[in-house]
Formats: C-alpha cells, structure tokens, sequence
C-alpha cells in the first residue's frame, strides 16, 4: 500500500482588504453623520478618512488607550469586547460595513472602554479628533 500523500498547506502573503474609492464614499454615505451632505461635499470628506487593512484577529484598538480614532467597517466586520474585572471579555458588539464604532475625546471618551477586533478580512476608515472637528468646522450639518 502506498503511503498516504500529504499536500502540505503553503502559507500564503494576504494583503489585507483595501477600499476602492466608490466603497468609500458609499460608506460615507451610509453613515448618519453625512447623511445631509451632497456626494461632492462626501468627496472632500473621503481624504480626512485614513484607511487600514485588517486581518482576522488583529486588533484595531484596545481599552485604555487614548480615544484617537472614530472608524467605520468598509468591509468585513469588526468584534467590540469590553473586559470585566475578572478578566474576561464580554462580546459587546459586531460591526458591519457602514457602521461606526471607536471614539474620540472631542466626543467626551478621553480612552477607549472596550477593545476592537478585526472578526474578519477587513477595510477600517478612520478619522483622528482634529481631522473630525475640521469637518464639523467646514460642514456645520454634520454636527447635527
């Protein structure tokens, strides 16, 4: 009897997931804080918004840390987990593409009270607190 071939698993470079410029903006149109703005003004938003790929398992932030980004899923989905004081992470939330989650101390959140996981191959727009507040300064309906 021959002997049971194996195909060993090769492991292979994924880039994480990246964000066409139409994902983009359709994300930005989806999400409530733009709701009233046009696509051309959603256009000069975009470059405000850093994005970063994700891959499943990495984390996007953790509690504790200064409250710096306000992100929303593009694609793929992100776990909210806030640790009990026993120590064990209690599952708060999945965000899905067009949702926001993070905060920033601009929002009254001097740190993060959870911590965000990427679940999922994932594109995370983020925008920092001064980029943010530069957006409520030219946009005033965004504040609304």
């Amino acid at each position: 009897m021959l002997g049971r071939q194996h195909t060993p698993l090769a492991a292979h470079d994924i880039d994480p997931q990246t964000c066409t410029i139409d994902l983009r903006l359709h994300v930005l149109r989806q999400a409530p804080f733009f709701a009233a703005l046009s696509l051309e003004e959603l256009a000069q938003v975009n470059p405000y918004f850093h994005e970063r790929g994700y891959e499943p398992g990495e984390t996007v932030y953790t509690t504790g840390t200064p409250a710096e980004w306000l992100c929303v899923v593009a694609t793929g989905r992100v776990k909210i987990v806030r640790p009990t004081p026993q120590g064990q992470n209690v599952l708060l939330d999945i965000v899905t593409p067009g949702e926001f989650f993070g905060s920033l101390s601009v929002l009254g959140d001097r740190e993060y009270r959870d911590s965000a996981e990427a679940q999922t191959m994932c594109c995370v727009l983020s925008v920092a607190a001064a980029d943010f507040q530069a957006i409520l300064h030219r946009y005033p309906p965004v504040t609304l």
